[in-house]
């Protein structure tokens, strides 16, 4: 009887260690699978603030600056606003010459139409000014690498595009009492 006993203790030790070994891999695939998406949650909601941060404040009102000539309107700010796309996007890489674009929809009142302008260097080179009604459009891409490419889905990229429309010619900072 207590021979049985003690080849029952050994056969229950190894059939422990079988099952650890098959359901280790599924294990740790679901771990990962997780962290992995995780990641590429996080990637999107860094892509979708920094498009949406943008547009905000390329739409953002301005003051009346008639008789300053070096005066830029915030939309036409190229710089600012992808200054402003990669300040709010926390460990995304927005680094790529195409990782920021800005178009606009030029509004028409008479037409009651939007014509596009393809860049913000494009607005800036004609040099002309954009009325109420028109918007501005952001889209912000990253790439999203998996750490382990366990199944060969390759690099997904991941993008997000705001549009907003831009405000002219308001005053917000002056409150009219100086």
């Amino acid at each position: 009887m207590i021979n049985v006993l003690k080849h029952k203790g050994k056969r229950t030790i190894g059939q422990g260690l079988v099952e650890l070994a098959l359901t280790l891999p599924i294990f740790l695939l679901v771990v990962y699978g997780i962290f992995e998406l995780g990641r590429a949650i996080f990637m999107y909601s860094a892509v979708l603030n920094a498009s949406r941060d943008a547009a905000r404040y390329a739409a953002a009102a301005d003051g009346v600056q008639a008789n300053d000539t070096a005066y830029l309107e915030v939309y036409k700010d190229c710089d600012g606003i992808r200054d402003r796309a990669k300040t709010v996007s926390s460990f995304v890489d927005l680094s790529a010459n195409d990782a920021i674009l800005i178009s606009y929809l030029r509004y028409d009142p008479l037409t009651d139409t939007d014509e596009p302008i393809e860049s913000c260097e494009v607005l800036n080179s004609t040099g002309e000014t954009l009325t109420h009604g028109s918007r501005v459009e952001v889209t912000v891409t990253s790439m999203f690498n998996p750490i382990v490419p366990l199944v060969n889905f390759g690099i997904i990229p991941i993008s997000s595009t705001t549009t907003r429309s831009i405000v002219t010619g308001v005053n917000i900072w002056d409150d009219g009492s100086g």
